[in-house]
């Protein structure tokens, strides 16, 4: 709901709480690095989609995201299975 009215600062609090928690949850991890690459932070939201896929290797989104913001930050090297 926060992600779909623009709120991205506010969905990342709701997100990192729910990581608090409940850290298995990785799910979050998808929709937090979401949040972040709307709001510029790139490198966070590589990390946040790489730990969401370290859980759940069948999120074809997250390979996308995870690809797409790699190659905005330029840091190729060792993530070739982001493509």
């Amino acid at each position: 709901m926060l992600l779909d009215l623009g709120k991205y600062q506010d969905a990342l609090a709701a997100f990192d709480k729910a990581l608090e928690l409940e850290p298995a949850y990785t799910e979050v991890f998808y929709y937090k690095g979401f949040a972040l690459q709307k709001i510029g932070r790139y490198q966070e939201a590589v990390e946040a989609f790489e730990r969401n896929l370290e859980k759940d290797m069948s999120n074809s989104p997250g390979y996308y995201f995870q690809g797409y913001r790699t190659l905005q930050t330029g840091a190729l090297q060792g993530r070739s299975r982001s493509f």
